[in-house]
């Protein structure tokens, strides 16, 4: 293991897996899975590609699997154990801050204390509030899915909000290039049979 990501992990592990084992997460590696709701909540902390020697910087990234929603979808079941790119529902940290794409930076000059101080603080007012708000259907529901703009409607659609669900789908076709909108309007109809609309 690299200076840097020793570091890395020694701050996640004095300033957000104490918290994260207190609200019943459950650690493999920089992801951490807990059941809620009508699904698992996930929080993984991603290290830059570009860490090198004492400098480096990481993100937390959010997700929600939600069974449903999955197997109205895809016609399977989700993964047992989720990654954060598997979730139906994601965002990163600094969404939620209002920072953009916000990656904390480690080097020589940072003081460990104030940046794990910086990071609990992220963790419970931002992301342990957005991941409990769409940890059930009906709190996912009003949210925009990033990377799956198919997502939403099927959570309309399993709330019983078909009108609401056809609006997001034609929507969701109408955004995909010209040349492949026929496959889109064929996936969205495939999501509306399956649900019975």
């Amino acid at each position: 293991m690299s200076d840097i990501a020793a570091r890395i992990d020694a701050l996640i592990g004095m300033a957000l897996a104490p918290q994260l084992k207190a609200d019943g997460y459950a650690r493999k590696g920089r992801t951490w899975r807990r059941r809620g709701g009508d699904g698992i909540l996930v929080v993984n902390i991603q290290a830059s590609q570009f860490n090198a020697g004492e400098d480096g910087r990481f993100t937390m990234n959010l997700g929600v699997s939600l069974p449903a929603p999955h197997r109205l979808l895809k016609e399977r079941d989700p993964p047992a154990a989720p990654t954060e790119y598997q979730c139906d529902l994601r965002a990163r940290i600094g969404e939620l801050i209002g920072d953009g794409d916000h990656w904390w930076r480690v080097d020589a000059s940072t003081d460990d204390l104030a940046l794990g101080v910086e990071i609990a603080e992220a963790w419970t007012r931002h992301g342990r509030p957005w991941l409990e708000a769409r940890a059930t259907l009906a709190g996912a529901a009003d949210f925009p899915c990033r990377g799956n703009a198919f997502a939403q409607p099927a959570l309309l659609l399993l709330l019983g909000r078909p009108e609401d669900a056809r609006r997001l789908l034609e929507e969701a076709v109408a955004s995909w290039p010209e040349a492949r909108r026929a496959i889109a309007r064929d996936m969205a109809d495939a999501v509306l049979r399956r649900a019975g609309a």
